[in-house]
């Protein structure tokens, strides 16, 4: 489970950072972007998961939540192609990270690069992500903007 705040295992490095950003960047070398549309300039924490808060295994690209409201989690993986890669690495961090696997309300976002998985796939990942872990799972394009709050 994720504590505040939280630090790279081994460096003590700070992995989180809270923000009031009226748009809230989510990149990494070489991949996609993402951004949280937050107008209210709401108290976001931040978390730098892959290489930072979790440094082994699968893990994905980022997770955010509001501060003082908890309700929602959203996990980030930021993905060219491998869509089978990108739905173990959020569910490995589900697990790991969630306050709550299966009763916390999460929302997780695969951004891509190319639109390679066909409608069905998409159904089949996101009915999987509802049923185990009450997440919503979305697939955005590269650089799109979603609202902070559903």
């Amino acid at each position: 489970m994720l504590t505040t705040p939280c630090h790279h295992p081994t460096t003590n490095a700070r992995c989180d950072e809270t923000v009031t950003d009226k748009r809230i960047k989510f990149d990494g070398s070489k991949t996609s972007t993402i951004y949280l549309s937050n107008p209210k300039r709401l108290q976001v924490e931040k978390v730098k998961v892959d290489g930072c808060f979790i440094t082994s295994g699968k893990r994905c690209d980022w997770f955010a939540r509001m501060l003082g409201n908890r309700a929602e989690e959203i996990f980030i993986e930021l993905k060219s192609t491998r869509m089978n890669e990108a739905i173990e690495q959020l569910d490995e961090s589900i697990k790991q990270i969630s306050r709550d696997i299966k009763k916390s309300r999460k929302r997780c976002i695969i951004v891509q690069t190319c639109n390679r998985v066909i409608e069905t796939q998409r159904q089949k990942y996101a009915s999987q992500f509802l049923s185990r872990f009450n997440a919503v799972l979305k697939f955005e394009r590269d650089g799109a903007t979603v609202p902070l709050t559903p």
